[in-house]
């Protein structure tokens, strides 16, 4: 993938071994941008003690505030 850096876009977002995802509103191919990914990642269908690292996607500032808790 053409951008500034060698470094993968996974390792950029620091998502490690073992990790539990959940994505929210993902872009289509979402997974293919951040593959290869590191060994035992698995993805969750929504958010418990168990997960490392949440990918959170929003076209417009009140989604984000809404997912962050913040009244619009």
């Amino acid at each position: 993938m053409a951008g500034y850096s060698d470094t993968p876009l996974v390792k950029k977002l620091g998502i490690a071994e073992g990790f539990k995802i959940l994505t929210i509103d993902a872009p289509p191919g979402y997974r293919a941008l951040i593959s290869p990914l590191p060994a035992s990642v698995s993805f969750a269908a929504k958010a418990d003690a168990s997960t490392n690292f949440v990918h959170a996607f929003a076209m417009r500032r009140v989604v984000l505030e809404r997912l962050r808790g913040k009244p619009p």
